[in-house]
């Protein structure tokens, strides 16, 4: 699927016209300002959608202290392995407990620690960790729009979420309900499609205290 919108221009005409009752004409509009609440929404979509159009593979290797570095536009993971089952995400509070503990053998669990990912068991330095993250894609523009796989799979996800951002700014309080519940419709349809995958999409599973295992 892609988009029929091919400009920048063309998407902010996109919103201005649900704004303004099938008005094209973004010169009377303030166009910084929306494009300020765009980027809010872009912000707000990374946190939200785990799909394959914002998914992307990395490799690492561990250093000295059980840790790899996370990607730079990391927002969220989705299968992290060592080579063998995927690991499971836990808190890192949890994992601290659970290696003091004096968890030994195969590693079993990843959790984020800062700027790494740190692993239970633990792993010896120089071990390849693997697999794929949901991360943030460039901001939409003109240089980016005809290649932005997010966008050009779910324009109406940046339209809605724009909406959104700016309904109150641009006195359409009224119409907020309906803006987001539009783009909670179309966050749920992008992350139904990871939904049934063998790993969960990178949320945190809860764990009872490992103190328990004492």
């Amino acid at each position: 699927m892609s988009s029929s919108i091919t400009s920048f221009a063309g998407f902010l005409t996109e919103v201005v016209r649900v704004l303004d009752g099938e008005e094209t004409n973004i010169t009377d509009m303030p166009v910084a300002s929306l494009t300020r609440f765009l980027r809010v929404a872009e912000k707000r979509i990374y946190r939200d959608v785990r799909s394959r159009w914002n998914e992307k593979a990395f490799s690492a290797v561990t250093s000295t202290g059980n840790l790899a570095p996370i990607p730079t536009d990391f927002k969220a993971a989705s299968v992290v392995h060592v080579g063998g089952a995927p690991l499971k995400p836990v808190a890192e509070q949890w994992l601290d407990q659970y290696l003091e503990a004096g968890a030994s053998g195969e590693c079993l669990y990843f959790a984020e620690a800062g700027p790494s990912f740190k692993f239970g068991p633990a792993l010896t330095d120089g071990t390849a960790v693997q697999g794929r993250y949901f991360y943030e894609l460039a901001a939409l523009s003109d240089a980016t729009i005809a290649t932005h796989a997010l966008f050009q799979e779910a324009d109406d996800l940046f339209i809605f979420a724009t909406l959104s951002e700016c309904a109150v700014y641009f006195n359409k309080a009224p119409m907020l309900e309906l803006w987001e519940a539009k783009y909670q419709s179309i966050v749920a349809a992008l992350n139904g499609a990871s939904r049934n995958a063998a790993f969960s999409v990178g949320r945190i599973q809860r764990k009872p205290s490992t103190l328990l295992m004492r």
